[in-house]
């Protein structure tokens, strides 16, 4: 269980800032 949610944790994560730079990408492309 533990190193499933260590997993989870992680891929959360990375999901995360791929979407944080895709928004910036975006608003980059905005302005």
């Amino acid at each position: 269980f533990n190193a499933f949610t260590d997993f989870y944790v992680d891929a959360s994560l990375f999901l995360w800032q791929r979407a944080k730079k895709v928004f910036f990408k975006i608003n980059l492309k905005r302005l």
